[in-house]
């Protein structure tokens, strides 16, 4: 991903627009706080899905080749669990929680060709669809 914005840099036309969009996937509790990560097995196994939070960054260590960089972090919980939540708010965390279904589902594959055995990941799947199934505040 490192690379790849430096192409950007190198292909945008003068005046261009760099816009990216990407996911925190972290997971957080009630109040906002992080979870703790509960690694089973081999942590080394994929890729990794931390360049979300080094994006910022990345572009300020390129130096002054853009003419503004900013972020803006959004929370979007997975379902319309919160109290006090307008219709609209509601909504969209209710479409957030299908999206988190679908997208635990098509990692399967993935998870699959890096060696993990099928009833784990199995496991991993009914788990988490579980867990999302039964948010509540």
């Amino acid at each position: 991903y490192r690379k790849f914005m430096d192409e950007v840099a190198e292909i945008l036309r003068p005046g261009g627009v760099f816009l990216t969009v990407d996911g925190d996937m972290e997971l957080q509790d009630e109040n906002r706080n992080p979870l703790p990560l509960i690694n089973e097995g081999d942590p080394a196994r994929g890729p990794g899905i931390d360049a979300y939070p080094k994006i910022y960054g990345w572009l300020q260590a390129q130096g002054n080749i853009w003419e503004s960089i900013g972020q803006k972090m959004v929370y979007i919980p997975l379902g319309a669990w919160e109290d006090n939540m307008s219709a609209k708010d509601k909504e969209i965390a209710e479409f957030m929680g299908q999206d988190i279904m679908r997208l635990i589902q098509s990692v399967r594959p993935l998870l699959l060709s890096y060696g993990w055995f099928n009833e784990t990941v199995d496991k991993w799947t009914a788990g988490a669809h579980e867990e999302i199934r039964s948010l509540k505040n």
